[in-house]
């Protein structure tokens, strides 16, 4: 039987923001000739502001106008920043213009984010040198170690094993050219059974040891895409005797697509508190002549939690102004959710209405509709299963998104009896 799938192969083929400025060299430019000092400036979510500034050589003597516009990527108009289209006019002598993007802060730990802004000429000017400036909005809850976007290939400290095939293994280049399939950009890895054809694949791509530490709640992170043709099987696992011995299996996919751009966070917290040898490894394996399995932008996201109560510190300090006495177990508001359940739902934990919970069910016909509130940046999973008292639970729709307010959402089969809960998870 020919092998398909859902996708289509193509052929082989610290709370202000800094602006650094670059020193240059003018020779025989345009006196109209704009651009950015920098390719890259790093903000703080919370500095509110990103001040991009545009330069232009040689003499100045003219008047000219530049269009100024942002682009998203892993950062987004109206949830992390606001989206700007402007002219930018230069007058006679003037050689540096300054505007100001406003930058949209929230209580949500999350990797840094990205958007760029672009210059393009519009009257009496040219564009030379970079035109093109990326903006990185850095998170003001968490701090961000071993942040690995690939695009230097494997990151220095990292290992890539094979277990079967030596042909076989992670790669950075893309020769079945899928293109980063994630909700990355650029280069990424991939272990891709599809292109490499010769038997077995059963490769491993480890992070460098890194150490836990006892009085914080720590992440992993992942950008990931996974496309199944047989039995091959998607892996991540944690060591914490550098990579040596037993592992532990922390994610798991197979039999079914799990299609990009997906965004993974998996608690490292209760098995690596404390821990000075841990290791990270994507292991793909029992693949043959299957199709792939592309990761991108790994990172270990750190919440400082000063008390060890299971609460960081920042949503602790968000809601009762500073460190506090509380449970993870306690509830404060005593709406049936304890603290920790309102932690990783995004409710607040002073006030008695919100809960995640749902609000109402209604049936129209066959269709049966349920609303609930839902917390932006958080991610919800419907889920069902026949009997309540046992069996596991399996997924009936992934991946709403919450965007702050209610949603609705319908059951899937109509007329099939079973139970249903919602399931919430953070970022």
């Amino acid at each position: 039987m020919a092998k398909t799938s859902g996708v289509m192969k193509r052929p082989f083929s610290l709370t202000l923001g800094v602006v650094f400025f670059a020193t240059f060299t003018v020779n025989a430019v345009d006196s109209n000739s704009v651009s950015f000092p920098t390719e890259t400036a790093y903000w703080f979510e919370n500095a509110g502001e990103a001040i991009v500034s545009i330069v232009r050589s040689g003499s100045g003597e003219d008047e000219c106008s530049v269009g100024f516009r942002t682009i998203p990527e892993t950062a987004l108009p109206g949830l992390d920043y606001t989206a700007v289209s402007a002219r930018v006019d230069f007058v006679a002598g003037q050689f540096l213009v300054s505007r100001v993007i406003t930058l949209i802060s929230d209580t949500i730990p999350e990797p840094s984010k990205t958007f760029r802004v672009v210059l393009e000429p519009i009257s009496n000017c040219y564009v030379t040198g970079l035109a093109t400036n990326t903006i990185v909005i850095q998170d003001a809850q968490t701090i961000e170690t071993l942040s690995q976007s690939f695009e230097s290939g494997l990151p220095l400290g990292w290992a890539i094993t094979t277990n079967a095939n030596t042909n076989g293994c992670w790669r950075f280049d893309d020769l079945g050219g899928w293109g980063n399939n994630t909700g990355g950009h650029g280069v990424f890895a991939i272990a891709d059974s599809d292109y490499h054809d010769e038997g077995p694949m059963d490769t491993e791509l480890r992070t460098l040891p890194f150490s836990v530490a006892s009085t914080a709640l720590t992440y992993l992170v992942f950008k990931t895409d996974y496309i199944n043709w047989n039995v091959d099987v998607a892996d991540v696992d944690l060591s914490l005797s550098g990579g040596g011995g037993s592992w532990v299996n922390l994610w798991r996919r197979q039999s079914v697509d799990y299609p990009g751009p997906a965004s993974e966070l998996i608690d490292l917290t209760p098995l690596a508190k404390g821990q000075s040898n841990v290791v990270v490894r994507f292991h793909y394996y029992d693949a043959d002549d299957d199709f792939y399995w592309q990761v991108d932008d790994v990172a270990i996201l750190v919440e400082p939690d000063s008390n060890t109560n299971g609460l960081p510190d920042w949503w602790e300090t968000t809601y009762y102004g500073g460190v506090t006495n509380l449970t993870s177990t306690g509830d404060s508001d005593g709406d049936g959710a304890c603290d920790e359940a309102e932690f990783i739902a995004g409710t607040s934990p002073c006030d008695t209405g919100a809960c995640f919970r749902v609000e109402g069910v209604t049936r129209s016909n066959t269709v049966v509709t349920l609303r609930f509130p839902t917390a932006t940046g958080h991610f919800y999973e419907l889920q069902s299963r026949t009997n309540l008292m046992e069996g596991s639970w399996t997924t009936r729709v992934s991946r709403i998104q919450g965007l702050g307010g209610d949603t609705n959402i319908n059951l899937p089969s109509p007329g099939e009896n079973g139970f249903y809960r919602l399931d919430v998870r953070r970022w």
